[in-house]
């Protein structure tokens, strides 16, 4: 009888109606907030959105938002090479170069396969000026089969600069027939072959820059 009283009552019939409207849509929101509640909870604990957001804050260079993003990641993941790798990263971008070896020692430790890594921390050195550390850094690295086609020249860049000419020659020559036709790295052995005072291998060396010159400097046909 109450029922059909408040069907036949329009009045009644539209607040009731409304009342159920209402709960539906408090529960709708309170579902939604609670899902997104979730969605951003678990984006908290996912340290691979704390790796990603660290990699763009670094090629933004905003430092200071890329710390915060790392150390997260660091939290969460604390035994994975790659928030150790972006931290390095800062430190290199800093120029404080000890934290920086610090952080890609650790990296390569938990495993890391970045093949930049060596070329970073033996740059590092030089930047420190610890070019004979540099320099057997650049060696071991390469008798392990590790680091990229350039820590070969790398190598020979910090044993010249620790007065090691003969060890300097020897991996320009290797980084060379890499790159047989790179006028730079000549450029570089030519140099350290003057300063040995060897003119015989300084003149041979400029007629091989002379011949690639000659080369890209002729019209095409």
């Amino acid at each position: 009888m109450a029922e059909k009283d408040t069907i036949s009552n329009p009045k009644r019939f539209f607040i009731l109606w409304g009342m159920i409207l209402a709960v539906v849509f408090l529960a709708t929101i309170a579902g939604n907030f609670a899902l997104a509640m979730l969605v951003k909870t678990r984006s908290e604990n996912d340290p691979r959105l704390h790796i990603l957001a660290a990699q763009k804050h670094l090629a933004e260079k905003r430092y200071s938002d890329a710390r915060l993003e790392i150390d997260r990641a660091l939290v969460l993941t604390p035994t994975s090479p790659e928030p150790y790798m972006l931290s390095g990263h800062l430190h290199y971008d800093a120029q404080q170069w000890e934290d920086a070896i610090a952080d890609y020692r650790t990296a390569i430790g938990y495993g890391s396969g970045d093949q930049y890594v060596d070329g970073r921390i033996l740059w590092c050195l030089i930047h420190l000026r610890r070019f004979d550390e540099a320099a057997e850094y650049g060696r071991a690295s390469l008798a392990s089969g590790r680091g990229t086609s350039s820590l070969k020249s790398d190598t020979a860049e910090a044993y010249r600069r620790a007065g090691k000419l003969a060890e300097a020659k020897s991996f320009f020559e290797m980084a060379l027939s890499d790159s047989p036709g790179s006028v730079d790295l000549m450029e570089r052995l030519k140099g350290v072959c003057q300063a040995m005072g060897d003119q015989q291998e300084v003149a041979a060396i400029q007629s091989r820059i002379d011949g690639v010159r000659s080369t890209l400097e002729a019209p095409s046909r």
